[in-house]
């Protein structure tokens, strides 16, 4: 096909034998090449060869892209479709040359890594029949005649198709939290403030963030914080690098051509193309192998990849954002991690605090967890109590909000006090060992009663008198230690009152 200079509004064509060819991605962008279009460019792929037809497509959609592809049959079809990216695809129906229209469709789809509109366009007066044809095809209707109207009614009708089939596949990936950031962020403490302060300022900003904090802390809400407040139209596209393999982790990532690999049996397209205008965050970044770190590298300095067998690289506008709870320093020195890459990654640095700074925020996360978790299983929610709290409070939470979670959510199933469930502070679960020589029981008070007043004594001076904590390093109840106590009371009482 031939290549003109575009008119201003029309975009309009040479002959190219019986039909119009429309000016090249080059002369229409400027700068744009063959092995995709730049950002905010459009380009379409029309199948017509009724020349009436495709002078009316050829003006109409001149309006709504930069760079349009005709094509005559669907050889030439196959052709565009190999070596150009597109966005849309219009096909004038009765073009499928021999296969149906749903074939034709679904073997360019097949062929290509990347997701794209269809729009079927007809001069036919039977609706019936063309009802029939589309069939089987997610695809946009465009009745002729037409104008500029009735083109961006189909257009924007196909971009919010893709729209929908792109988040029901994000879907079934991740369980989506659909209540606003604002809702969904608990606390009011300093450090708690100070990151959200900073990811407000930060979210609009196009540069990668590296979100690092200990397991459990919130990497990934806060992550979806910069995604929400950034403004961008895209998804939101969370990937655990340790849960892919390292031998899949590139398609996984870039996507793959059919014919790459063994079972490769259709192009895909990968997460970095679902991300596209949106945010991809790649979270636990310190399990990726080193080669694709040094993939990963050049798509943070070019905003480049090339998908898994392809000859040709693809441009994404996804914002990355990463996460880590490992050193990543020290996992420099230790030959797991690339320099160069930790640099380019290190522009932003957010650091989410544990929990066991941010106490003052536990008692307001354990209402909203003991909230949730009871209407998930039918049952009023219990009260807080003062004995939960405190045990709550002087807990270190090695597991942080998720460990908090996973307690709340425990008690509730087991119908046991936070309190029990946790168990003894750290400091009463392993009480020093007493050596022999401590002992205080002798042959003389050798006995069964001897030895329970004993261990009930030294359970209250361990926990400071607090007949709970006792009751807990015993292993017994509270109203049992209270029963205990009340009989020795009364035993030494007694015996004070003989020796009179």
């Amino acid at each position: 096909m031939g290549d003109s200079k575009p008119t201003p509004g029309l975009g309009s064509a040479r002959q190219n034998g019986p039909m119009a060819q429309p000016a090249s991605s080059s002369e229409a962008a400027g700068t744009a090449s063959d092995d995709g279009f730049q950002e905010g460019e459009r380009s379409a792929i029309i199948l017509c060869n009724e020349p009436r037809m495709h002078g009316s497509l050829s003006k109409a959609l001149s309006e709504e892209f930069s760079t349009l592809h005709f094509a005559t049959g669907s050889d030439e079809l196959h052709a565009l479709v190999a070596k150009h990216a597109f966005e849309t695809l219009v096909i004038h129906i009765g073009q499928a040359g021999g296969v149906s229209l749903a074939e034709l469709v679904q073997n360019v789809r097949a062929s290509v890594i990347f997701d794209f509109n269809t729009v079927v366009v007809s001069d036919e007066s039977d609706l019936t029949k063309v009802l029939a044809c589309l069939q089987d095809i997610d695809a946009v209707l465009l009745r002729a005649p037409f104008g500029r109207a009735e083109i961006y009614s189909a257009l924007k009708s196909a971009r919010e198709r893709r729209r929908i089939a792109r988040e029901n596949f994000l879907l079934q990936r991740q369980v989506d939290q659909s209540s606003p950031i604002k809702d969904r962020v608990v606390g009011e403490s300093e450090a708690i403030q100070k990151l959200w302060d900073i990811v407000r300022r930060v979210a609009p900003m196009p540069a990668s963030v590296l979100i690092t904090g200990e397991t459990g802390t919130g990497k990934e809400l806060t992550a979806r914080a910069l995604h929400d407040l950034s403004g961008r139209t895209g998804s939101f596209v969370p990937v655990n690098c340790a849960a892919i393999p390292a031998d899949i982790i590139e398609s996984e990532l870039f996507g793959h051509v059919r014919g790459a690999f063994s079972g490769a049996v259709q192009s895909r397209q990968g997460l970095f193309g679902h991300a596209d205008g949106g945010t991809l965050f790649l979270d636990e970044i310190g399990e990726l192998p080193l080669a694709m770190q040094a993939k990963l590298l050049r798509v943070l300095e070019n905003k480049r990849y090339r998908p898994l067998g392809h000859n040709q690289e693809t441009t994404t506008s996804a914002r990355l954002l990463f996460a880590t709870n490992r050193n990543l320093p020290s996992e420099i020195a230790a030959g797991r991690f690339r320099e160069d890459l930790y640099y380019r990654m290190n522009v932003l640095v957010l650091n989410v605090p544990p929990l066991r700074e941010r106490r003052s925020d536990i008692s307001r996360l354990a209402l909203l967890y003991m909230n949730l978790h009871a209407i998930e299983i039918g049952q009023p929610p219990p009260p807080l109590e003062a004995e939960d709290l405190d045990a709550m409070l002087n807990y270190d939470w090695p597991g942080n909000i998720r460990e908090l979670r996973n307690v709340i959510e425990r008690s509730l199933l087991l119908n046991l006090p936070i309190a029990q469930v946790l168990g003894p502070p750290a400091a009463l679960k392993q009480p020093a060992p007493q050596k022999p020589e401590d002992v205080t029981l002798s042959v003389d008070n050798l006995s069964i009663k001897s030895a329970e007043e004993h261990c009930i004594a030294e359970a209250l001076r361990i926990s400071g008198g607090n007949k709970s904590a006792a009751a807990r390093l015993l292993g017994v109840s509270r109203k049992t230690v209270e029963r205990r106590i009340k009989r020795m009371n009364a035993m030494n009482k007694n015996s004070r009152m003989k020796n009179l």
